[in-house]
């Protein structure tokens, strides 16, 4: 199970990131500015699920302190 998610997640990954490619070669028609854009996407990709229990901690504690102080 865990590696078909596994598989799942990987192929949903690339869909969207060819997805945001083309997108981004019709709109900077340039080739540097899709290739910078690309490295910047894949670097806070990488940095993103580096750090992914962090951020799921931190996003689990804001949720947790709104449904304990609802305003």
């Amino acid at each position: 199970m865990a590696e078909s998610q596994g598989a799942n997640r990987a192929v949903g990954t690339a869909i969207v990131f060819s997805a945001i490619c083309l997108v981004c070669s019709s709109l900077f028609p340039d080739r540097r500015a899709i290739f910078g854009l690309m490295v910047a996407a894949v670097i806070i990709t990488a940095l993103a699920y580096a750090n992914k229990e962090s951020i799921r901690m931190y996003i689990k504690a804001k949720w947790n302190l709104r449904q304990r102080n609802p305003r």
